[in-house]
């Protein structure tokens, strides 16, 4: 086995290491704020251009004549790992971050028989749409929408038009505002600060949102957002995610004080 097998040997083993500590963070990740699921997204992306990596190092080792077997054994004692056991795990682990990372980048399933995948009617409380006090930042909006629109901008005089507008109207009047400079980075952040104070100032809606377990909340929509939600079954649901942990949340705090909540 030439010096370039070595190293192909070596570098694998570094980059399954690499692999296997990136997909436990992402494991634990689950279930954490829009900002963690940010990081780990982009650690997704860098990950897959990874599996070039992996694919020709794998590549180069198939290519190797039998006669290197010792060899492998060899480094394989000195790496305490068995080669074969490191090749068959960077495939399945491979497969499974393949598996996470299209969960999270789309939503392109066929859709559940246990979900909502409409915020109207019944279900118009879980929609930035849905008329109600929100006291973001200082300032009461009459509705979420009103005040994820106003945040796009730092200027107060700015953000206090916002509470006189309905929710149309704001988010006509936020595509015409000129972006605060970190909006791209903050803006989910953002949704989830906005989502949580409403439903936190209104604790009716929380009885609501508690009673739509287990069912999966999708913004579904006909406008071609497919930030927030879900147009012709493809869309990451940023909406309908955040909705979902925070139903999560106070599930676990009922559960944790002895309350009770619909099931």
């Amino acid at each position: 086995m030439d010096n370039d097998c070595f190293t192909v040997v070596a570098l694998l083993h570094d980059e399954i290491k690499n692999l296997e500590l990136q997909l436990l963070q992402y494991q634990q990740g689950i279930g954490a704020g829009p900002s963690e699921w940010q990081v780990l997204r982009n650690r997704i992306n860098l990950l897959k251009e990874e599996n070039h990596l992996f694919a020709e190092a794998l590549g180069k080792i198939a290519e190797m004549p039998n006669d290197t077997g010792s060899h492998l054994l060899a480094q394989s004692m000195l790496s305490k790992r068995d080669p074969m056991e490191a090749l068959h795990g960077c495939f399945a682990e491979r497969d499974a971050l393949r598996a996470e990372n299209d969960r999270f980048k789309n939503f392109h399933y066929s859709m559940p028989s246990e979900v909502i995948d409409s915020f109207t009617g019944e279900n118009h409380y879980l929609s930035n749409f849905y008329p109600v006090d929100v006291t973001y930042e200082g300032i009461v909006y009459p509705s979420s929408e009103c005040a994820f629109q106003a945040a796009k901008t730092l200027d107060l005089e700015e953000r206090v038009k916002f509470t006189r507008m309905n929710p149309g109207d704001a988010k006509k009047a936020g595509r015409k505002l000129t972006l605060r400079s970190d909006w791209e980075d903050v803006k989910l952040q953002v949704m989830w600060e906005i989502v949580y104070t409403k439903f936190y100032q209104n604790p009716k809606l929380i009885g609501k949102l508690l009673s739509t377990y287990p069912k999966v909340l999708i913004e579904g929509n006909t406008w071609g957002d497919t930030y927030w939600g879900v147009c012709k079954d493809i869309g990451s649901n940023h909406l309908g995610q955040l909705l979902m942990h925070l139903r999560d949340n106070y599930r676990e705090w009922y559960s944790s004080q002895g309350g009770f909540y619909a099931d």
